[in-house]
């Protein structure tokens, strides 16, 4: 885990505009539901119109341009018998993307996460549908994870 958020909308909205007012970025939900695609990426000029709390929006991938790499929409094929007939799904994945992932039980947190440049390297040889580790600026991966943990700290001391 990156940064852990309080478990509001207000808090989580203020921790995206602050990021996306620094860095350039594109929104993907997770997860497509059942038997659908992806539904187009949200810009970061659409966020204080995305409820984080809730499904399908409480489970996102962030993509910063400037890290290079790709952004990977796989489908995944389901067990009909498991998933109430539904056939397939699709997410999203990539080796630096950061996951925003809120969590709505007995203890409600909002937190932010991402692969390490050493951790991306240790799965590489066992992934190759994500393409290469080098492919992506781990330096400014880096400097953009560091602005996300000053980001939630401020944002953690004003919320109390």
């Amino acid at each position: 885990m990156l940064v852990k958020l309080p478990f509001n909308n207000e808090s989580i909205v203020s921790f995206w505009n602050d990021v996306f007012s620094r860095y350039e970025g594109v929104l993907y939900q997770a997860y497509s539901s059942f038997d659908c695609f992806l539904p187009e990426p949200a810009s970061p000029n659409q966020i204080d119109l995305i409820d984080f709390t809730t499904a399908p929006w409480n489970h996102i991938m962030v993509y910063f341009p400037m890290l290079g790499g790709n952004v990977i929409i796989e489908t995944i094929n389901l067990n009909q018998k498991v998933c109430n007939g539904a056939t397939f799904r699709q997410c999203v994945t990539g080796w630096a993307l950061f996951q925003g992932l809120g969590l709505a039980n007995l203890a409600p947190k909002y937190q932010v996460s991402s692969n390490s440049h050493k951790r991306a390297m240790t799965w590489e040889a066992n992934s190759n549908k994500l393409g290469q580790v080098s492919d992506w600026n781990w330096p400014k991966h880096a400097q953009i994870a560091g602005f996300m943990k000053r980001t939630a700290s401020k944002i953690a001391l004003t919320s109390r």
